[in-house]
């Protein structure tokens, strides 16, 4: 499972949109990521919620399973056996709980919030007070087709 893993970071720098920005935590993320990174914080904000607080970590596990689905062309929160849980404690992650919102094909980070928000469970995920971490991903297969991911979670 593990080299499944890697091998979709090996391929992500073939699908993982290339402009960039530098996030909270001072690491390089896209431009579509920073996007829905701020939309997501956007909804907490109007809910009165604190913001999330990017993690490298949780960025690193979004683009793997981002760059995963793109590559089976698969939207689905469990591929090759894992979940959540799993591919952040393989980044590295020290996990007291996660969760998983992942959409496909929204032509950008707004169109994905908004179908987020609109879904119970993914709104619950945005807005839940138990999380105080993401990481967001976008990876588009051949076809470009957009797969997008975001992951929320709390450490120890």
């Amino acid at each position: 499972m593990i080299r499944i893993w890697i091998a979709s970071l090996l391929f992500l720098p073939c699908v993982v949109l290339a402009e960039e920005k530098t996030a909270d935590g001072g690491f390089v993320v896209s431009a579509d990521e920073k996007a829905a990174l701020d939309e997501t914080n956007a909804q907490r904000r109007a809910a009165g919620l604190p913001p999330l607080v990017p993690n490298e970590r949780l960025f690193q596990a979004a683009r793997a399973h981002s760059a995963n689905m793109a590559r089976q062309g698969r939207l689905d929160h469990m591929l090759d056996g894992t979940d959540v849980s799993t591919r952040v404690r393989w980044a590295g992650y020290r996990l007291a709980s996660a969760a998983e919102n992942i959409a496909w094909n929204s032509p950008d980070a707004a169109a994905a919030l908004r179908l987020w928000m609109s879904s119970g469970g993914h709104r619950a995920n945005i807005l839940s007070r138990e999380f105080t971490e993401i990481g967001v991903a976008v990876a588009v297969n051949a076809r470009g087709e957009r797969y997008w991911t975001q992951v929320f979670a709390r450490s120890h």
